[in-house]
């Protein structure tokens, strides 16, 4: 397979395409994650705003907000001009800023496993020993990477910084990292799915498991991609799906806990021993997002 039509610029290609192929990506992510927040608001407003607030009320907050006021200032920092020195300072912390948004992520779907095998200590324990395996391999990787090229032996305007294959491999290491704890969370998930009976009580743990599996295989794919790229990419092209992989990770951890917290305002912390509440998602509407069944209205 031809990998430079997705990923362009190889050693000693133009810039121009490669350019407009992060534009795209970054373009994608923008409405990504900002479509659907326009999207989504109105259940934000009726299930989060109006509401007591809750500890899952307050990670929603962080999820959706950190990265809601940080994209678009990176994204248009992106193409600013700036010297070497000052690019790979920037380079740096956007980043650490994008890793802070996934650990985010990470950490919310830890919470919600959590409290679906009631609070148990030992899967606590799993899950936090993978959070701080995955930051340890982060630390590492960021702090192992080579200086990059100067930006003049480029024809390039904007904070591009070229990576090597070395540099390219420590930060996919991050991400790889990173989605251990995503597929732990997943495998317990579905494991605990599986050994309950279908029983009223357990509407919780099938809402999870219809709506919950689809936002996984978006979540799984999008890092996938962006992990591909610092493989296979160009020194230019590496890692550009990284802002796409991060909205996609948010937009999804977003739209599961709206529909946690439509059933009861625990959100996170909700337990399978609810209320009968089936609950019909409607990825792309934007109005009655959320139809109640069995006569139970909010």
């Amino acid at each position: 397979m031809d990998t430079s039509s997705l990923f362009p610029l190889e050693e000693g290609q133009s810039l121009p395409a490669t350019r407009s192929w992060l534009l795209y990506c970054y373009f994608c992510a923008i409405v990504i994650l900002y479509y659907d927040h326009l999207v989504t608001l109105p259940a934000e407003v009726a299930y989060i705003w109006r509401r007591a607030k809750t500890r899952s009320a307050y990670w929603f907050f962080l999820n959706r907000y950190l990265s809601f006021f940080c994209t678009l200032p990176i994204t248009v920092l992106d193409f600013v001009q700036f010297d070497h020195f000052s690019c790979t300072k920037y380079a740096l912390f956007r980043q650490v800023l994008l890793v802070v948004q996934v650990v985010v992520v990470d950490l919310i779907l830890s919470l919600r496993v959590y409290a679906m095998y009631g609070l148990a200590r030992r899967i606590l324990y799993i899950l936090c020993s993978a959070t701080i395996f995955a930051v340890g391999i982060t630390v590492w990787a960021i702090s192992a990477q080579t200086n990059p090229q100067n930006l003049e032996d480029y024809s390039v305007r904007g904070c591009f910084l070229p990576l090597s294959h070395s540099s390219g491999t420590h930060l996919a290491a991050v991400w790889e990292a990173l989605r251990v704890t995503i597929a732990l969370v997943s495998f317990t998930m579905v494991k605990l799915v599986w050994r309950q009976d279908r029983e009223p009580g357990y509407a919780i743990l099938y809402l999870m498991q219809r709506d919950g599996a689809f936002y996984f295989v978006a979540m799984t794919l999008a890092n996938l991609s962006n992990i591909i790229s610092f493989y296979v990419g160009g020194p230019f092209a590496k890692g550009g799906l990284s802002t796409f992989a991060t909205s996609v990770s948010v937009t999804m951890t977003s739209r599961l806990m709206l529909n946690l917290h439509a059933v009861v305002n625990r959100g996170l912390y909700s337990s399978a021993d609810q209320p009968h509440i089936i609950i019909h998602f409607n990825m792309f509407q934007d109005q009655n997002m959320f139809q109640y069944e069995d006569g139970v209205s909010h």
